[in-house]
C-alpha cells in the first residue's frame, strides 16, 4: 500500500489506512520533506459525479474553517492539496479552480492508483497518534472509570468549540480520537459544522448518511419542528458517552426510518440499568444531556464539565460516586430564544384532534388565518412529529407574492417533496407505489412528470400526451390530481397536505382547491358510490383507487387575513367550504399576552416568569405581541447589549432600553437591521425578496450575476441574523421578507 501512494503522491509515505466512510478515506502516513506524522483525507472511491463534488465542497469547508481555529484538542490542518493523473490533461484543475484554493498547494502525478481516481481534493492534518475512539470501544480496553476523565476533556473542547459560534454537528466515536500515552482527546471531521446559531434541516437532508445516525438529535431528523443549535451536539456527547460506558448504543435499527422515529420518540434505557457498576450520577447526566427537547438538556459546556468534573473528584476520593444535583452552576452559555410555542396549547390540540379524526376516514379540511409574522406556519408544522408518530404523511408548499404566474405552483411543490419522500424509500416499497401510480394515471403519466420530473425516476418515462385547449388541460390536470391524492391518501398512510400564503394563490390553485373540497363533500354523502365519474378520462383503465375517496387526507392552509378583502379569490372559496358539509375548522391566531411573553423570557432568562414582567411589559408595547417581532426585538437588545449576562446569570438595563432611540413600530427596527448590513448584502437581499421564497443560490446568482460562491458569501450576513434560513440546496426568507413588505426598505448601492 505504501509503495501505491509514493506513487501518487511521491511526498507521502502511507502508514496505514485509519477509515473508509461513505465519503472519505482516511490514512496515516509521513511527509517525505520533513517527516512530519501527518493524516490524509481524501474522497472516497465510487462517488457519483455529484456526490463527489459535494465532498469536495464539504472538504474545503473543513479546511478553512479549522485553519480559522487554534484550540487544543481539535485537529489542525496542514495543508490541502489537488491530485491529479496527468497535468497535460484536460482533467487537470483550471487556474479558476486552484484560486478558489486559498493556502493551497498543487501536485501532478503520473498515477492514481491510491484511491482509483484521475483527479481529488484531499487534506493534510498533524497526526498526534491518536487513536479513534471506535476501536477503543471494539478493543474493551476500558472501563467506566477509565472513560470518565476523558468526558471530562470532551466536555471541555466542546465548551471551547462553541464558545468560536461553531456547532459540529457529528460528535461519534468515529470522529473523536484519544491518545493512550498522554491520555489527550482530539475532535476530528468539522465537514458538516457550522457557523450559523441555528439551522432549519430538512428531513430529507442527503448529509445524514447511515453512520451518524445512531448519534444525531432528534432536531436532526428534519421530522420536528425545531431547528438545531450547540445543544445538537450535547445530545450527540450524550449518544457517545452511552456508548462508552455501557458498550453499547442507545438506539439502534437496521432500518433508517425506525432509528429516526426512536431518537424523536423512545425513551433510552438508563446506562446505569444496562451497566450496574455505573453509577446512578453519571446515568443522569448522560440521560439529561439526551433529553428530547434541547431546552431540558445542559445548556453550557460549564455547568456539564462542573458535574463530571464533580463524579471524577468523588471517584479519586471515595472510590464511589454518591448522588447530586445536576446543572446547578448551568447558565445558557448563549442568548438562546425557545424553539417552543407559547399561548398555541389549545390550538395544537384542535390540530391533532382534527388529523385523527382524519384517521379515521371523517374528511376534514383546516384554515389558518393572522397577520404577517404571528406563528400561522409554525403552528402547523408543530403537528408534523404527530403525524408521523400515527404512521401519516406531511407535505407541504408555498405560494409566493411574485408567482401567480405560475399555476399551481405550491400545490406542486407538496407533491414534488412527497415524491422525493418515496425515493428514499426500500425498493420494494418503491416498487410498490410505481404499480399504484402507473394504475391511477393511465396514459397520463406525462402530464405530471412535465411539471414533477421526479417522478419519472419512480415510474420511468412516459409516453406524451395530446395537447388540450387550456380550459380542457385544467379539467385534465384536476381529475390527474386527485387520483394522484387517492393513490397518495389511504387508510394506512393518512396525508396531510399544508398550502402556506394562500392570499397569493393564483386562480387555477384556488379553483382546484374548490373541486377538490366539493369531491370531499360528494364523499360524506356518498361514501362508496362507485358511479362516480370523476377521475376518468376517455381511453384509461379505471383502477381500483377509483372507487376510494379522499376520506384519508386532511387539507391545511394558512393565509393572512388583512389581506383577504371582500373581493379576493379567496373569500369566494371560504365562503363556499363554509356551506360544504364538510368538517371545517377555522382558527384566527391572536398575538401574545403579557403573560405568555412572561413565561418565554422566564425560559430564556431562567428566571421565575414575575421577574420578568418590566421587561416583558417593553416587548408587548413595542411588539404587540407578534412572536416573529418579538423574537427580532429581544435580539436586538442582546446584539446591542442591552440584555447581557455575566457570571450570576443574564441581565437586562432597563433604564438604557427606554431610553434607546428604538422604534415603537418594529417594522422600522426591521428596516433598521436590514439597513445595518452591508452594501452587497442588502443588494443580494433585495434580489432574493423579488424572487420569493424559497428560492435557490443558482437563481440567486444568476440574477446577481455574480458566481455562487460570492453569491454565497453576501448572503452570509443575512443568515447569521436570520433573515434567511437554509434548507438544504434552497434557502427560505423569514417572515418579514417573505411579507414582501421587506424588499422596499432596502436600499439600492
Amino acid at each position: 500500500m505504501a509503495e501505491l501512494l509514493s506513487d501518487l503522491l511521491p511526498e507521502l509515505q502511507l502508514i496505514k489506512r485509519l477509515h473508509q466512510g461513505e465519503r472519505y478515506m482516511v490514512s496515516r502516513g509521513i511527509r517525505q520533506q520533513d517527516q512530519l506524522p501527518v493524516v490524509i483525507k481524501q474522497l472516497n472511491t465510487g462517488l457519483s459525479p455529484q456526490e463527489a463534488s459535494e465532498a469536495q465542497h464539504l472538504l474545503q469547508h473543513e479546511y478553512e474553517l479549522l485553519q480559522s481555529l487554534d484550540i487544543d484538542g481539535v485537529i489542525r490542518p496542514v495543508s490541502q492539496q489537488f491530485f491529479v493523473a496527468d497535468s497535460n490533461s484536460p482533467d487537470t484543475p483550471s487556474s479558476d479552480t486552484h484560486s478558489s484554493l486559498e493556502n493551497t498547494t498543487h501536485t501532478s502525478v503520473s498515477r492514481n492508483n491510491f484511491g482509483q481516481t484521475d483527479s481529488g481534493l484531499y487534506t493534510l492534518f498533524n497526526d498526534h497518534s491518536g487513536i479513534c475512539l471506535r476501536e477503543l470501544i471494539q478493543q474493551k480496553r476500558y472501563r467506566w472509570h477509565q472513560w470518565l476523565p476523558v468526558a471530562v476533556q470532551l466536555s471541555k473542547v466542546l465548551g471551547q468549540i462553541h464558545n468560536k459560534q461553531i456547532i459540529h454537528k457529528q460528535i461519534s466515536p468515529d470522529n473523536l480520537l484519544l491518545n493512550p500515552d498522554s491520555n489527550k482527546v482530539e475532535v476530528i471531521d468539522f465537514t458538516l459544522a457550522t457557523r450559523l446559531s441555528r439551522e432549519q434541516i430538512h428531513w430529507q437532508n442527503s448529509q445524514l448518511k447511515s453512520g451518524i445516525l445512531p448519534y444525531i438529535a432528534p432536531e436532526q431528523t428534519g421530522r420536528i419542528n425545531r431547528s438545531i443549535d450547540y445543544r445538537t451536539d450535547f445530545y450527540s456527547l450524550g449518544v457517545t458517552l452511552y456508548e462508552l460506558m455501557t458498550g453499547s448504543l442507545p438506539f439502534s435499527s437496521s432500518d433508517r426510518l425506525e432509528l429516526i422515529h426512536r431518537h424523536i420518540a423512545k425513551q433510552p434505557q438508563a446506562p446505569h440499568q444496562i451497566n450496574s457498576d455505573l453509577p446512578e450520577a453519571l446515568s443522569q447526566i448522560i440521560m439529561k444531556l439526551m433529553a428530547k427537547d434541547a431546552s431540558m438538556r445542559y445548556q453550557s459546556s460549564y455547568g456539564l464539565t462542573y458535574d463530571l468534573q464533580q463524579c471524577l473528584e468523588q471517584w479519586h476520593k471515595n472510590g464511589q460516586i454518591d448522588n447530586f444535583k445536576l446543572a446547578t452552576q448551568d447558565l445558557p452559555e448563549r442568548f438562546v430564544l425557545p424553539q417552543k410555542l407559547y399561548g398555541r396549547h389549545n390550538l395544537i390540540q384542535q390540530l391533532t384532534s382534527s388529523y385523527d379524526q382524519n384517521v379515521r376516514g371523517e374528511a376534514s379540511i383546516v384554515m389558518i388565518s393572522g397577520y404577517a409574522g404571528i406563528g400561522k406556519s409554525s403552528l402547523v408544522h408543530e403537528i408534523r412529529q404527530y403525524i408521523n408518530e400515527h404512521n401519516g404523511h406531511f407535505i407541504s408548499g408555498k405560494f409566493a407574492q411574485f408567482g401567480r404566474n405560475r399555476p399551481y405552483a405550491a400545490i406542486l411543490q407538496a407533491l414534488q417533496s412527497f415524491i422525493r419522500q418515496l425515493l428514499t424509500e426500500s425498493k420494494a416499497n418503491v416498487s410498490h407505489w410505481r404499480q399504484l401510480i402507473l394504475e391511477a394515471l393511465g396514459s397520463n403519466g406525462q402530464v405530471v412528470i412535465k411539471l414533477i420530473p421526479e417522478l419519472e425516476l419512480i415510474i420511468g418515462p412516459q409516453p406524451g400526451v395530446p395537447k388540450l385547449p387550456p380550459a380542457e388541460e385544467k379539467n385534465r390536470f384536476s381529475r390527474i390530481f386527485l387520483r394522484l391524492l387517492r393513490v397518495f391518501a389511504s387508510k394506512e398512510q393518512p396525508l396531510v397536505i399544508f398550502l402556506d400564503d394562500l392570499h397569493w394563490a393564483d386562480l387555477s390553485s384556488i379553483a382546484l382547491l374548490e373541486a377538490l373540497a366539493q369531491y370531499k363533500a360528494s364523499a360524506v354523502n356518498q361514501p362508496r358510490d362507485t358511479n362516480r365519474d370523476i377521475g376518468t378520462h376517455k381511453g384509461n383503465a379505471q383502477s381500483d383507487n377509483e372507487q376510494q375517496t379522499l376520506s384519508y387526507l386532511m387539507l391545511i392552509g394558512s393565509y393572512r387575513d388583512e389581506e383577504v378583502h371582500n373581493t379576493h379569490p379567496l373569500r369566494g372559496l371560504l365562503e363556499k367550504l363554509r356551506q360544504l358539509p364538510i368538517k371545517l375548522l377555522e382558527q384566527q391566531l391572536k398575538p401574545l399576552t403579557l403573560r405568555q411573553i412572561k413565561s418565554l423570557l422566564a425560559d430564556t432568562l431562567c428566571y421565575p416568569a414575575e421577574k420578568c414582567t418590566e421587561l416583558a411589559t417593553i416587548c408587548l408595547e413595542k411588539t404587540q405581541g407578534n412572536p416573529f417581532f418579538l423574537n427580532q426585538f429581544l435580539s436586538t437588545l442582546q446584539d446591542d447589549g442591552l440584555i447581557y449576562a455575566n457570571q450570576n446569570g443574564w441581565y437586562w438595563d432597563k433604564k438604557a432600553i427606554e431610553a434607546q432611540a428604538m422604534s415603537d413600530n418594529v417594522v422600522d427596527l426591521m428596516v433598521n437591521k436590514i439597513q445595518r448590513l452591508e452594501t452587497e448584502t442588502q443588494k443580494v437581499l433585495r434580489l432574493a425578496s423579488c424572487i420569493g421564497s424559497p428560492f435557490s443560490l443558482r437563481t440567486l446568482s444568476i440574477v446577481y450575476k455574480k458566481s455562487p460562491t460570492d453569491t454565497a458569501a453576501h448572503l452570509w450576513q443575512a443568515l447569521a441574523e436570520r433573515l434567511i434560513i437554509p434548507l438544504d440546496d434552497n434557502y427560505r426568507l423569514t417572515g418579514y421578507l417573505k411579507a414582501g413588505s421587506g424588499s422596499g426598505h432596502i436600499e439600492n448601492p
